[in-house]
C-alpha cells in the first residue's frame, strides 16, 4: 500500500532557498508515513544561484513549469498543507493553489498566526483548518489520513 500524499505550499519569493526548503524538510521529518510534495524538489541548484537569480533559467522555474507542477501535485495530493508562519507579503501562488486544492475538496490546513497578512474571509472559509505550530498540524495530518 502506497503512502498517502500531502502537498506543502507557503511563500517562496522573497525567501531564501534555504528559508524555503527548511521548514518543509522539518515538517516531512514530523510525519514520515506521509509522502510530502514540495514545489521545491528538483531545484537545489537555486540554492546557490538564488530563487529569483535564477528564475526562468530552468523548466522548472520557468512560469509554465512552476504552475503546471504545482498544480498537478494539488491534484494529486490527499492533503494540502499551507505554512504562512511570520508572512509579511501574501503568497499569491499559494492562494491560488488554496482555491484549486478546495475546489477539489481536499482537506486543507492552514499554519498562520492570528494576525497575518493571510487572513481574508475566503482563505478562512476554504480552510479546513487553521492552527498556530507545526506541531498541531501534525496531529490533525496524523488524525486525517490514518
Amino acid at each position: 500500500m502506497s503512502k498517502p500524499v500531502m502537498y506543502l505550499a507557503g511563500g517562496i519569493t522573497g525567501y531564501t532557498y534555504n528559508e524555503a526548503v527548511d521548514w518543509r524538510n522539518l515538517f516531512a521529518s514530523m510525519i514520515p508515513d506521509v509522502e510530502c510534495l514540495s514545489p521545491m524538489r528538483g531545484k537545489a541548484f537555486l540554492e546557490s544561484e538564488g530563487i529569483l537569480g535564477a528564475c526562468g533559467q530552468h523548466p522548472l522555474t520557468m512560469e509554465r513549469g512552476i504552475f503546471i507542477r504545482d498544480t498537478f501535485d494539488v491534484r494529486r495530493c490527499d492533503l494540502f498543507l499551507a505554512n504562512f508562519l511570520n508572512s509579511t507579503v501574501a503568497s499569491i501562488g499559494t492562494i491560488f493553489e488554496i482555491a484549486l486544492a478546495f475546489e477539489l475538496n481536499k482537506p486543507i490546513i492552514i499554519i498562520m498566526e492570528e494576525k497575518n497578512v493571510h487572513h481574508h474571509p475566503f482563505i478562512n472559509e476554504a480552510c479546513s483548518f487553521e492552527v498556530g505550530t507545526f506541531g498541531e498540524a501534525a496531529e490533525i495530518v496524523k488524525n486525517i489520513l490514518f
